[in-house]
């Protein structure tokens, strides 16, 4: 399988290592709670947008292919990326966020800007 690589996305890449360790599209859809035509369509995106295929769907069980192996490895890697930062935010505290950017007009500079930023100083 060649062609133009594609976009590659984080459910294709969940629902890839789900049918790589279940070993079966049915199997790999029941724990990902959707139907196996949804999960032979993502692998199928999947390995379109990466150029190869990954998976040989034709043995029982599903057996990876050598690049689905190699491609194994960093797409655990990367879920694991993303469930760290899914929790780092939802446990950071960002209404206390001090960056402040503004953008002003050079004629509005003098009088505008020290009331509005005494203005914002005091809603906050």
């Amino acid at each position: 399988m060649t062609g133009k690589p594609g976009k590659i996305t984080l459910w294709g890449m969940e629902v890839f290592v789900a049918a790589a360790e279940e070993a079966s599209i049915s199997t790999a859809a029941r724990r990902l709670d959707t139907s196996p035509a949804t999960v032979s369509q993502q692998l199928t995106n999947l390995e379109g947008a990466m150029g190869t295929t990954l998976l040989d769907r034709g043995a029982r069980p599903v057996t990876l292919t050598p690049a689905g192996e190699m491609f194994l490895r960093r797409a655990n890697t990367i879920l694991s990326e993303a469930e760290q930062a899914r929790t780092e935010l939802a446990m950071a505290d960002l209404s206390r966020l001090t960056r402040f950017r503004l953008g002003m007009i050079q004629d509005l500079d003098a009088d505008v800007t020290p009331a509005l930023l005494t203005q914002l100083s005091t809603d906050l």
